[in-house]
C-alpha cells in the first residue's frame, strides 16, 4: 500500500508538473506536458531539477523531509482550490458564487437512489455529518460558504476544524466498545489480529488477506506515536487527513534518491535516482492497474449476481400477479355463472328462491318440490344453458 500511494503521489507531481512553471506560479491548468511517448522518457532530469527547485524552499541546494511535506501540502491545497469552481457550477443552483447548506443537501439527496430503503436511511446519517462539516468549514457564521470555504468542505485535510469532525465520526463509526479509541481490529475491522491468523481455534485465512493485515498492522504501528497500542483522535486524524500517506510517499521518495545518507537530497541525486524513481513508478503503476482490474471483476461479478437476483425476483413478481390476475378472471367467471345458474333456478323454481345457494345435495333447498313446474320451453332453455345436464333439484 505504501508503494502505491508512493507512485500515485510522485507521479502526479513528476508527470503533470510543468517545467516552465516558475518558482512563485501556481501549476498551469491549461499548458500541461504533454504526455510522453514510448520513446521519450517518462521521467525527465528537466523535470526533476524543477521539482527539486519547487522542493527547496530555503535554497540551499538540499531538500529536506519537512521541505517535501510542506510543499506536498501547497499542492493539496492548491488542488483543492482548482476543483472548486467545477464544485460550485454543479450544485450552486442560485448561481450567487456561494454554497448554501439546503444546496449541499439537495444536490447529496439528488444523488441517491430513491427505491433503495437502506441507501436513504444512509444518505440520512450523511446529510447529519455533511451539516456538522459545513458548520465547521464556515468560518465566518455567514450560514453560506465563500469558495475557499467550499474547498475545505470537500477536502477536509485542508481545514483543521472540518478535519476534526471527519475524525470524530470515524472516531464513532469505529469504536465499537466506546472508550474514545481504537484497537487495531476497531481500526482495520478486522476479526482477528495478524499475531492470532491460523492459530487453532480462530477462523482461517488467505495467504493474500493475511498479508494485507499484516500491512494494515505496520500502518497501525506507525501511527501509533505512544504505543499504548490504541489509536487516539490526534492519533486517528494523521490516517483521516493523508498526511499519513504523504509522508510514507516522501520517505520512500528521499530514500531513494538519497545516496550520501545525510536525509536530504541534492538536484544531482534526484537526477541520478531517475532510472530507479521510473522503475519504481513503472511497477507501482502496474500494481495499481492489476488492482483496478481485480476491483472491476469482482465489481462486475457482483452486479451480475445483483442483476440475476433481480431479475428473479422480477419474474417472481410478474408470476405472483399474472396469478392474481388469472385469479380474478376466474372469481368473475364465477361469479358470472352463479348469476346465470340463479336465474335458471328462478325460471324452474318461480319466485321466492333463496338468493345464494346453499347446497347441492339431496337436502338442499333446491331439492324441495317444485310449485309451479315450469314450461317445457323454459327447462329446456335451463338445461341448454348448463350443457345439457339435470340439476339434483330438477326432477
Amino acid at each position: 500500500m505504501a508503494g502505491l500511494r508512493f507512485a500515485l503521489l510522485i507521479g502526479s507531481l513528476l508527470l503533470t508538473w510543468p517545467v516552465r512553471c516558475q518558482e512563485d506560479e501556481e501549476p498551469d491548468q491549461g499548458h500541461e506536458d504533454d504526455p510522453p511517448t514510448d520513446e521519450e522518457e517518462i521521467i525527465s532530469k528537466e523535470k526533476l531539477r524543477a521539482l527539486h527547485a519547487k522542493f527547496d524552499k530555503n535554497h540551499d541546494g538540499k531538500v529536506s523531509l519537512a521541505e517535501v511535506l510542506e510543499f506536498a501540502s501547497h499542492m493539496s491545497k492548491a488542488i483543492a482550490g482548482r476543483d472548486v469552481e467545477a464544485i460550485l457550477e454543479e450544485i450552486d443552483t442560485n448561481k450567487d458564487g456561494k454554497l448554501s447548506l439546503k444546496e449541499h443537501l439537495d444536490d447529496l439527496h439528488r444523488h441517491a437512489d430513491k427505491e433503495d430503503e437502506e441507501e436513504m436511511k444512509e444518505l440520512e446519517l450523511r446529510k447529519a455529518m455533511e451539516a456538522a462539516k459545513f458548520k465547521a468549514a464556515d468560518s465566518d457564521h455567514d450560514e453560506v460558504l465563500s469558495p475557499q470555504e467550499v474547498a475545505s468542505l470537500f477536502y477536509p485535510e485542508t481545514n483543521s476544524a472540518v478535519l476534526r469532525v471527519v475524525v470524530g465520526e470515524t472516531m464513532k463509526n469505529k469504536d465499537t466498545d466506546g472508550d474514545g479509541r481504537l484497537s487495531f481490529k476497531e481500526f482495520a475491522e478486522a476479526e482477528e489480529d495478524p499475531e492470532e491468523v491460523n492459530v487453532e481455534g480462530t477462523k482461517p485465512m488467505e495467504e493474500d488477506e493475511k498479508l494485507q493485515l499484516e500491512e494494515e498492522m505496520k500502518d497501525f504501528k506507525k501511527l501509533d506515536k505512544n504505543g499504548d497500542g490504541l489509536l487516539d483522535m490526534d492519533e486517528l486524524a494523521i490516517w483521516e487527513s493523508g498526511l499519513f500517506h504523504t509522508e510514507a510517499a516522501m520517505i520512500h521518495l528521499l530514500q531513494i534518491a538519497d545516496k550520501d545518507g545525510d536525509n536530504q537530497a541534492t538536484a544531482e541525486e534526484l537526477e541520478n535516482a531517475r532510472e530507479e524513481l521510473e522503475m519504481a513508478l513503472t511497477q507501482q503503476y502496474n500494481q495499481q492497474l492489476l488492482q483496478l482490474n481485480q476491483q472491476y471483476h469482482q465489481q462486475k461479478a457482483a452486479l451480475e449476481q445483483q442483476a440475476m437476483q433481480l431479475t428473479m425476483e422480477y419474474q417472481q413478481q410478474r408470476m405472483q400477479e399474472e396469478m392474481a390476475k388469472k385469479q380474478a378472471e376466474l372469481q368473475k367467471e364465477h361469479t358470472e355463472v352463479q348469476a346465470r345458474f340463479h336465474q335458471d333456478l328462478q325460471k324452474l323454481h318461480g319466485p321466492g328462491v333463496p338468493q345464494e345457494p346453499t347446497g347441492m345435495g339431496p337436502n338442499s333447498v333446491y331439492a324441495a318440490p317444485m310449485a309451479p313446474q315450469a314450461t317445457t320451453e323454459e327447462n329446456t332453455e335451463g338445461l341448454s344453458r348448463w350443457g345439457g345436464r339435470y340439476h339434483p333439484a330438477i326432477r
